[in-house]
């Protein structure tokens, strides 16, 4: 039978302290939650933007079914002129921030090598200049990397997130060349030797499907026997998850848990970054956030140079209006549009106020919730149950009486 998938909002615990038991949401009500609501999310619109993520091409040497960077279109590279003015934006946004980041992504970033390491290069001089850190992180397929990129991210302190999705089977089934070829041993015999001979610490992003979600705990354990040791795991918010895919995810996920509860306990380099933070301390992070910091500290420039909340945003799936905050050369001239909508988002998130997972969800991922229910306030049901998974993970491990690793991860457990 597996782990029962927990019932969102009728969870036996108790309510969160301060959530009254019963609320009539009277139009007065109503007007003093938006006020208040409104009130917060204003005090965030001068803070500054600490993070770019920058797509170099919509091309790729893949052809993965569930790239979120939908309508893909081959010829649409990001131009120098774009690339610095790009960074001059986030080197100015950022105020008075010491530390900034800029992650590369596409499409398959690679293809732009030259340009990337232009940028990298101008990035960091602009930064130094400005007295300013910068961290840099790419998100690759793995399908392109060679000793002289690689060399080249060690100079700059690259921080690499491979996308593999688990074993061969699982990996391939989604994953695949424009001839229609599996790529997952293309990147297991090239790309992950190269990266263990270069850096400790290997990160890779895996996406979880319906069809893969029974598979998760094995897929784990398959690319950490292969020399990966940290872990970004999402499910794909955008997909049609049966109950019957939604319990495995939940099953597996507490497998997972179990998986790095036993091996930390041993001592052995795993991180995956969801577990990394006891269950008070992700509450008390979580409770003021929406969701992510979309729009806030963040943004993503397109390979034209428009401004968005977030990759999500940059290749609007059917139906999505792509929310354009402005562009590298105007600025966040329509950023006030982005909070606005924020703040009607959570007021529509009243089913959500007496869930027993609200202090560790945060609404979950806004254009997901755009995307499948029409509503940046409508959290979709796959988010829910993986957060209900979260907690019941989080319980698991913090039982176990064994230190965490400590240290900077090495990859960004923003990136998707």
């Amino acid at each position: 039978m597996g782990e029962p998938v927990p019932v969102v909002g009728t969870d036996t615990a108790p309510p969160p302290r301060g959530t009254p038991s019963k609320t009539t949401w009277t139009p007065d009500r109503l007007a003093g939650l938006s006020a208040r609501i409104t009130e917060r999310i204003a005090a965030t619109r001068a803070q500054p933007i600490s993070k770019i993520d920058l797509f170099l091409t919509e091309d790729c040497t893949l052809a993965c079914d569930y790239c979120f960077v939908a309508r893909k279109t081959p010829s649409h590279r990001m131009s120098w002129d774009t690339a610095r003015r790009a960074v001059e934006f986030l080197v100015m946004a950022s105020g008075d921030l010491t530390g900034i980041a800029l992650h590369f992504m596409g499409g398959e970033p690679l293809l732009e090598f030259p340009l990337l390491a232009r940028t990298t290069q101008y990035a960091a001089r602009c930064s130094q200049e400005m007295g300013k850190a910068v961290q840099f992180a790419v998100t690759t397929n793995g399908t392109l990397l060679t000793e002289e990129i690689i060399r080249f991210g060690r100079a700059f302190g690259f921080n690499y997130l491979l996308s593999l999705d688990g074993d061969q089977d699982t990996h391939d089934r989604h994953r695949r060349t424009h001839g229609g070829d599996g790529s997952w041993r293309r990147v297991v015999d090239r790309a992950l030797p190269l990266l263990r001979r270069h850096q400790g610490w290997i990160g890779t992003r895996m996406t979880v499907l319906p069809d893969t979600a029974r598979d998760l705990c094995r897929g784990v354990q398959t690319l950490f026997a292969l020399g990966v040791n940290q872990f970004l795991i999402g499910p794909d918010y955008d997909a049609d998850w049966a109950p019957a895919e939604l319990r495995a995810l939940f099953a597996q996920m507490i497998a997972v848990a179990r998986f790095y509860a036993d091996a930390i306990a041993a001592g052995a380099p795993l991180r995956i970054v969801e577990f990394e933070s006891p269950l008070e301390d992700r509450s008390r992070r979580m409770r003021p956030m929406w969701g992510c910091d979309a729009g806030v500290s963040r943004v993503a420039v397109s390979t034209a140079g428009g401004l968005y909340p977030c990759a999500r945003f940059v290749r609007p799936f059917a139906g999505m209006p792509a929310f354009c905050m402005g562009t590298v050369d105007t600025g966040l001239a329509r950023r006030d549009e982005w909070f606005r909508a924020v703040a009607d988002a959570r007021i529509a998130r009243k089913r959500c106020l007496r869930c027993a997972h609200a202090a560790l969800c945060a609404g979950g991922c806004p254009a997901s919730n755009i995307h499948r229910n029409g509503s940046a306030g409508k959290p979709v049901l796959a988010a829910c149950v993986y957060t209900a998974a979260l907690r019941r993970a989080l319980r698991i491990i913090y039982s176990v009486p064994a230190p965490l690793h400590s240290g900077t991860p090495a990859v960004d457990a923003h990136a998707r």
